[in-house]
């Protein structure tokens, strides 16, 4: 009896997501802060996921989702946490694959120009 109540594992033998190298700056004109990125080597990315943590020091335990675009999108415009002149925001940009795996890129900090 004991057996039948152990949760079964499988294990997720689906390819590895890969990780983006993207870029941000602040656009005057947009008033938001704008991330590029050069697609994901990964062969099945189902969509590219963009998160942001409060400063001053990226936790990804503290992350939150402020937007995901199509695999054949590779930028994304927020203005979340510079609503103000001066502030600061930390975002990563995942790569999520078909598979249900995920890899975060390298933490991006941009500042809204005073």
């Amino acid at each position: 009896p004991l057996l039948n109540n152990i949760p079964k594992y499988t294990l997720n033998d689906s390819p590895a997501a890969q990780a983006v190298n993207p870029s941000i700056v602040w656009n005057a004109a947009q008033s938001k802060a704008v991330m590029t990125w050069e697609a994901s080597a990964s062969v099945d990315v189902a969509e590219y996921s963009i998160r942001t943590a409060p400063g001053p020091v990226y936790k990804g335990g503290n992350e939150t989702v402020v937007g995901s675009v199509a695999p054949t999108v590779l930028t994304f415009a927020t203005d979340e946490g510079l609503s103000v002149p001066g502030a600061t925001a930390l975002f990563k940009v995942y790569t999520v694959t078909t598979g249900n795996r995920e890899k975060g890129s390298r933490v991006l900090k941009v500042t809204r120009p005073a």
